[in-house]
C-alpha cells in the first residue's frame, strides 16, 4: 500500500489509483493547509488484496469562526476582541476627525465567517488636527482634552495672572489652530493665590490736642456752643511744634511745682554790749537805715553803719 500521507488529494488519487486500489476522500479541519492529505486507511506500507478501497482524509483547513464587530471601538479595545476569537490584528491609518485611534473600518467585515487565526486588518482615526481651545479650564481638565485630540500638553507657571491657582489662561498654539498630530501644546497655568487679611493697628492722633473740647460764644446773645475738635494728623513740621509747645509746658508746669516761698527772716534784736554781740543782732547806736517811715533802722552787729 503507497503511504500517501501530506501530498495533496489529486496526487494522492492518482498514486493509488495506478497501484489497484479504490479512493474514497473524507474532510477535516486541521490545522494542516487545506487539500492536504493527513491521513489514511489502511495505512501506508501495509499488505492489502487489490483492489481493495482506501480512505483518504483531507484537509479542509482551520475551523471557520465568525468575525466580531470592533468598528467605533478604541484600539486596545478592538485588538483584545479579535485575539480572544482566535484573529491576528493589523492596523493602517485613515483620516478622520474621530478620536484618535477609534476603529474607522475592519476587514474581512463583521460577520462573515473566517478561517480560525486569519488576519483582521482595522483602520483607525488619526484624530483631529485642530488644537481643542483650553483657555479658562482647570489644568487637569486642560491636559486630557489636548491628549484626547492627539497633543502632548505641556504646563508652565504664569506668576503675572489673578486668575485662581491652577486655571489655564493662554495657551500656544492657539485653539482651533490646524496642527500635525503628537505636536506640544503649551498652556500657562495662574499661580496666583488670594492674599490673607490681616487687622491693622489703631492709629493714634498725632496733634497733642486732638479730641478736645471747646466753647465758642457768639455775640450778641452771648450763647454759648460747645464744639469737639476731629482728631486730625497734621504734618511733620507741625508734629514738631506740637512736641516742643508740649516740652515748654511740662517744664513750666514742674518749675511752678518746685518753687516755694521763702520763709521770713528773723527779725534782729538789740543788743546791750557795745562788743561781743551775736551776729544778726542790733549794737547800740547803730542803724540798718531809713525805713518806709524814713527811720534809720539799727544795723545789725558786725556790719558798718552806712555812710
Amino acid at each position: 500500500m503507497p503511504d500517501v500521507v501530506g501530498r495533496g488529494e489529486n496526487q494522492a488519487r492518482t498514486t493509488l489509483g495506478e497501484a489497484g486500489f479504490e479512493v474514497t476522500t473524507e474532510l477535516e479541519n486541521s490545522d494542516r493547509p487545506a487539500g492536504k492529505v493527513i491521513d489514511q486507511d489502511p495505512s501506508g506500507d501495509s499488505f492489502v488484496d487489490p483492489g481493495s478501497t482506501v480512505t483518504i482524509t483531507v484537509s479542509s483547513g482551520p475551523p471557520e469562526v465568525s468575525v466580531p464587530d470592533v468598528v467605533n471601538q478604541q484600539r486596545d479595545q478592538a485588538t483584545a476582541t479579535l485575539e480572544a476569537a482566535g484573529f491576528d490584528v493589523d492596523v493602517t491609518r485613515g483620516e478622520s476627525d474621530e478620536p484618535r485611534n477609534q476603529v474607522l473600518a475592519q476587514s474581512p467585515e463583521a460577520g462573515m465567517a473566517v478561517a480560525e487565526g486569519s488576519t483582521i486588518l482595522l483602520t483607525l482615526s488619526d484624530g483631529p488636527e485642530s488644537v481643542p481651545d483650553v483657555i479658562g479650564l482647570e489644568q487637569q481638565e486642560a491636559e486630557q482634552r489636548i491628549r484626547d485630540a492627539g497633543f502632548n500638553p505641556v504646563v508652565r507657571e504664569d506668576n503675572s495672572s489673578t486668575e485662581p491657582k491652577g486655571t489655564v489662561v493662554d495657551q500656544s498654539p492657539k485653539g482651533d489652530q490646524k496642527v500635525p498630530q503628537d505636536t506640544d501644546v503649551n498652556i500657562f497655568v495662574s499661580t496666583y493665590e488670594e492674599p490673607t487679611e490681616e487687622p491693622s493697628p489703631t492709629d493714634e492722633p498725632l496733634n497733642p490736642g486732638a479730641g478736645r473740647q471747646r466753647f465758642v460764644v457768639s455775640l450778641p446773645g452771648l450763647s454759648a456752643s460747645r464744639q469737639t475738635r476731629q482728631p486730625t494728623r497734621s504734618p511733620a513740621g507741625g508734629a514738631a511744634r506740637d512736641f516742643r509747645r508740649s516740652a515748654r509746658s511740662a517744664r513750666r508746669r514742674r518749675g511752678r511745682a518746685g518753687r516755694r516761698t521763702p520763709a521770713p527772716r528773723p527779725r534782729p534784736r538789740p543788743c546791750p554790749s557795745r562788743s561781743g554781740c551775736p551776729p544778726g543782732s542790733i549794737a547800740p547806736g547803730r542803724t540798718r537805715g531809713r525805713g518806709r517811715s524814713g527811720r534809720r533802722r539799727p544795723a545789725r552787729s558786725g556790719h558798718r553803719p552806712p555812710r
